[in-house]
């Protein structure tokens, strides 16, 4: 793994991030098209991919930037377009 691949993975891996399980992209890079129809199989599960660059990571305070990106990436919506909860009181 190179840098920007160790330090997100070594912080999301000791932070246990709300129970939620990563996995780092393998070397695919040539492969857009089976980028596409991957990212079509996870999406059809309800697994997001969430893409990082490098220089992302490297910056001055990127890898806070890029935690905080994948933990409000995996919060839950609010947006459900449910009903509204009902009054208390």
């Amino acid at each position: 793994m190179t840098l920007p691949e160790v330090l997100p993975s070594q912080a999301l891996r000791g932070s246990r991030a709300a129970g939620l399980r990563f996995r780092r992209q393998l070397d695919i890079a040539e492969r857009a098209r089976h980028d596409q129809r991957r990212n079509a199989w996870l999406a059809a599960r309800n697994i997001r991919v969430l893409r990082v660059t490098a220089a992302a990571v490297l910056k001055a305070d990127g890898l806070e930037e890029v935690l905080l990106a994948i933990e409000q990436a995996a919060a839950p919506s609010t947006a459900f377009g449910g009903p509204p909860p009902p009054l208390r009181g």
